[in-house]
């Protein structure tokens, strides 16, 4: 949820957040993970139809 500007109404650009060096090795490792699983999908469709052609 984004704050609002109480004179004009618009949109306060988001406070900056220090990202802990914790947070970021979490979020390295989610980033990476989520590749890992998309390149295995991957592969396993193309193996899928490599070896479902006649």
């Amino acid at each position: 949820m984004t704050d609002l500007d109480p004179y004009s109404g618009f949109a306060l650009p988001p406070a900056r957040r220090i990202i802990t060096p914790e947070r970021r090795q979490r979020i390295v490792a989610a980033v990476v993970i989520a590749a890992a699983v998309s390149e295995a999908a991957l592969i396993g469709f193309i193996l899928l139809l490599v070896l479902s052609t006649p």
